[in-house]
């Protein structure tokens, strides 16, 4: 979270973990790990505990999601498992990239290091 909240100029809204349900219906698409107002803009993401951990299912509804919110950024974060992510993951969010950017949302991804 020390990485958004540093970049923040004036406001820093965290709203804690949420769950995205269909409506009408309400089953669960997936759940937000970050949500934040950073400034006027809406940042949401997912956050896995290692990079691997993202996979076509998870990548592909926080798109789903992302679609429908319009947030100005999406976040994709994890701990690092090295200098870079996974190939397998880079082409997921490669592709997720190239679809949320058409829809003028900014896509990041951050490789974390847990404090101990």
């Amino acid at each position: 979270m020390a990485f958004l909240f540093d970049k923040a100029k004036a406001t820093f809204t965290f709203i804690a973990s949420q769950d995205v349900l269909t409506y009408p219906g309400d089953e669960r698409i997936t759940d937000l790990d970050l949500m934040v107002l950073l400034d006027g803009e809406l940042v949401i993401g997912e956050v896995k505990s290692n990079a691997r951990g993202f996979d076509a299912a998870s990548v592909a509804a926080m798109v789903k999601v992302a679609k429908v919110m319009l947030p100005d950024t999406v976040i994709f974060a994890a701990e690092a498992d090295g200098a870079t992510w996974p190939t397998e993951v880079a082409v997921l969010l490669d592709n997720a990239t190239t679809e949320l950017t058409a829809l003028r949302v900014t896509v990041r991804r951050e490789l974390l290091r847990w404090l101990p």
